[in-house]
């Protein structure tokens, strides 16, 4: 076998188009078809097709394309190139032997029924190509659907041309290949601002497609759109193809990360930095710092990035900005708490300030008042002010510690001025110690407060009776009523009493008393038969302050309304009388009444007095 007519020129191109055939790794038959499209479908000679700088230029802006999507050349050929002038392929794509003006083709395909038969489509992805189509606006007119004046009442495409065909074919062949719904082809060509399915777009969307397999995620036009929003404030960064890469990753970060886009792009736009931060893994990491001081305090990049600029700032001109700033700080850091916890914290804080205020305060005042030290300052105010911020008093308990110090200096001759101080010697003992004077001094005024019941020694019998009441039974609203009314009616009893002797002597009213003491004995009894009588004794009753005991009941019968009373032998005696009717018969039958009186007496030994 002789190969003919192999010239240098033909040799020098076979060289040329098997090394780059081996350097693109394509197949001698894709690169031939490559370079026949690239030279207008040249194919009569060798010598036609050229291999030039813009040839391989265009070989390059292919080459990723097809890798990038996973098309063949054939199918970077289908999209990029129209056939409006190539029926048989043109019809191929619609199922037709081929395409013409022929109204009769142009009829066929218009109805909107067959249209979307030859296609596949279904009526909601057949709507949706036709709104993507004039969204794009890659149509030199939009396409309309009308209804047709027929008894079905069928659609049709009102103004289909070879053009319009040629259009639908390249833009749904692109979005099959793809991947991608008509919506989110249209939006990106309306975003990258072409109406142009060219090679150019199609380098756009390989970049895309490369970053959404790397990333293992769909490309999602609304998430994209939310994002860009975003970020137009940073920097006036402007809605392009160009960003949508940046956005892409972006999105993956804030997934992986958890960071919340609005607060992230916002800080970004306060602090006057851009994308470029991204760029960076530094200030990535600053970054993350950032949003992890924000996400552990709960407080707002945004409020976070004012407390830094505080930093730049002198006090004097941005006071009120200070005040603000601080007043905020405490506002979000509540809103953190509930109230029984924030009272805590706030306590904390106090503390902390009130030590800051306090060095603060102390370094002027050494200065204003010529102190040498801390110590000398705290003799001057009559107050330590060392003392941390743990320690809490109030205002009036300091102002007394202080005047204890001042008169203390005083006794001690420490201060200047008082050299003779008339307070004896006796009231230092409580004036230095402010407990026992404040003890002392509740005690006098209110001694109901420290009354233990069980330690109180003079007790009445009726109150005896009360608390017995109450101990024996179970405390109930019933129960308790039932012992006060019996403690008030036995007490009303003694109210109403009627004095009826009363003997006055010294007696001896203590066990083991030698000396007898002055003693008044008042013997009283109910108004009401059968009386029951009741004594008690005031012992000194001449003295400023008498001893009075509780009225006792006289545990005996006595018919008798009045009695009397002797004190003999260390004895209390009483003496009634009591008088019977009896009635006598005479011999006359006539009858007479004798009164009889019996005198009766009682005694008790003298016990101690309550």
């Amino acid at each position: 076998m002789k190969i003919s007519n192999l010239s240098d020129r033909v040799l020098d191109y076979l060289s040329r188009f098997i090394s780059l055939a081996h350097k693109l790794d394509w197949s001698f038959a894709d690169l031939s078809y490559v370079l026949t499209q690239l030279n207008s479908g040249a194919t009569e000679t060798i010598e036609q097709i050229k291999i030039n700088d813009d040839i391989l230029e265009a070989i390059t802006k292919i080459q990723p394309i097809t890798k990038r999507l996973g098309i063949s050349h054939q199918d970077y050929n289908f999209i990029t190139v129209s056939l409006v002038d190539k029926p048989v392929k043109l019809g191929k794509f619609y199922g037709l032997p081929y395409l013409s003006e022929n109204q009769n083709h142009l009829d066929f395909l218009a109805n909107v029924e067959t249209f979307r038969e030859q296609l596949d489509l279904s009526e909601k992805d057949f709507n949706s190509l036709i709104a993507a189509i004039n969204q794009a606006g890659l149509s030199s007119e939009p396409l309309e659907i009308v209804v047709e004046n027929n008894p079905e009442k069928s659609q049709k495409i009102s103004n289909l041309t070879l053009e319009k065909l040629d259009v639908i074919r390249r833009f749904v062949f692109l979005a099959r290949k793809v991947n991608w719904s008509f919506e989110t082809l249209a939006w990106l060509l309306v975003t990258d601002n072409t109406t142009e399915i060219n090679g150019d777009f199609l380098l756009k969307i390989s970049k895309i497609k490369q970053v959404e397999k790397k990333y293992k995620l769909q490309f999602n036009p609304t998430q994209y759109q939310t994002l860009s929003d975003l970020i137009k404030p940073i920097n006036n960064i402007s809605l392009t193809i160009s960003n949508i890469f940046r956005v892409i990753a972006l999105s993956e970060l804030f997934q992986t990360t958890g960071w919340k886009p609005k607060e992230v792009f916002a800080h970004l736009a306060n602090a006057n930095k851009g994308l470029d931060i991204f760029n960076s893994v530094q200030d990535i990491i600053k970054l993350k710092k950032e949003i992890e001081l924000s996400n552990s305090t709960g407080i707002k990049l945004s409020f976070l990035l004012k407390l830094k600029e505080l930093k730049d700032l002198t006090v004097a001109e941005n006071w009120q900005k200070y005040k603000e700033l601080a007043q905020n700080l405490i506002e979000i850091t509540q809103a953190n708490y509930d109230d029984e916890t924030w009272v805590k914290i706030n306590e904390k804080i106090d503390i902390q300030l009130n030590e800051d205020k306090r060095d603060a305060l102390s370094g002027f005042v050494l200065w204003k008042q010529k102190k040498g030290n801390l110590r000398d300052l705290s003799q001057h105010l009559l107050m330590d002010v060392e003392t941390s911020g743990i320690i809490s008093t109030s205002y009036i308990l300091q102002a007394t510690l202080s005047v204890q110090q001042y008169l203390h200096r005083c006794r001690m001759g420490l201060e200047p001025g008082v050299t003779n101080l008339k307070i004896p010697e006796i009231w230092w003992q409580w004036m230095m110690n402010y407990r026992i004077w404040e003890v002392n001094r509740k005690f006098f005024l209110y001694p109901e407060n420290y009354i233990d019941p069980s330690l109180r020694q003079n007790k009445t019998p009726i109150f005896k009776e009360l608390e017995d009441e109450l101990l024996q039974s179970e405390i109930t609203v019933d129960s308790v009523e039932t012992a006060y009314r019996n403690y008030f009616e036995k007490f009303a009893e003694l109210a109403n009493l009627k004095i009826v002797e009363s003997y006055r002597c010294h007696a001896q009213n203590n066990e083991g008393d030698t000396n007898p003491e002055d003693t008044l004995f008042l013997f009283g009894r109910t108004i009401t038969e059968p009386y029951i009588y009741y004594y008690r004794k005031c012992i000194k009753p001449t003295a400023n302050k008498p001893t009075w005991t509780a009225w006792e009941q006289i545990e005996l019968t006595i018919n008798a309304e009045i009695i009397r009373g002797c004190h003999a032998f260390n004895k209390l005696f009483i003496f009634w009388v009591e008088t019977t009717q009896i009635e006598k018969k005479q011999d006359d039958k006539s009858s007479s009444t004798e009164t009889k009186a019996t005198i009766k007496y009682s005694f008790q030994y003298q016990r101690k007095a309550n």
